[in-house]
């Protein structure tokens, strides 16, 4: 079942996945929500436990938290894909590349022009 986890003040939404009906509840933390169903947080919201579409004027006043929300999914989505390095009894040898790159990936919003210009960190081979 596909579950829409947001935040009931705002009505952002915090993330979306999939898991079976009788666990979405679970999905919440302290002072989160849930909602049933399938939703792009770039372009939507929940409001009344409805999922809302941003107008074109919400949308142009969100833009610079908007490319920062992309770039941290992008970010999220390339430490994911290296999370099995992470494991014990992963086959990689260098181990402190992948520990650095990842470090790196955390730090992007750290950098100087985040979100507008990023220089992301090469993938160790």
């Amino acid at each position: 079942m596909n579950f829409i986890v947001y935040n009931p003040d705002t009505g952002q939404i915090l993330r979306t996945g999939s898991c079976p009906e009788d666990h979405v509840k679970s999905q919440c933390l302290l002072g989160e929500a849930v909602v049933i169903g399938e939703a792009n947080p770039m372009t939507q919201y929940i409001k009344d436990e409805s999922i809302v579409d941003y107008t074109e004027e919400e949308l142009l006043d969100k833009s610079g938290g908007r490319k920062a929300a992309i770039a941290r999914s992008e970010r999220d989505r390339l430490i994911a894909s290296t999370d099995y390095i992470m494991l014990s009894d992963s086959p990689v040898s260098d181990l402190e590349k992948w520990v650095s790159y990842r470090k790196a990936l955390r730090d992007i919003t750290k950098q100087v022009g985040f979100p507008e210009k990023i220089v992301w960190p090469e993938k160790p081979e």
